[in-house]
Order: structure tokens, then C-alpha cells, then sequence
């Protein structure tokens, strides 16, 4: 599961389920080229 968060938010928002952990993290590159912060769980 891929999480993200702007930079002055302390709640993380779930964006997206993922069954691997190479398309996990191919969504969470997107997400902080757009300048938010990832987490990435599971």
C-alpha cells in the first residue's frame, strides 16, 4: 500500500494498493516528483 503526505501534513492519505513492491514503489516516485513525501507499507 502506497501512502503520501504534502510537506506541512501530518496525516498520511492512501493513494493506492499494489501487489509488488517494484509497482509500489514506481507510484511513490511519481508522487515525490511532485514534491510529497511516501510511505510505503506491506
Amino acid at each position: 500500500m502506497v501512502y503520501y503526505r504534502s510537506r506541512d501534513n501530518r496525516k498520511w492519505i492512501y493513494e493506492s494498493i499494489h501487489y509488488n513492491r517494484r509497482d509500489a514503489r514506481r507510484a511513490a516516485n511519481r508522487l515525490e516528483q511532485r514534491g510529497y513525501r511516501t510511505l510505503i507499507l506491506g
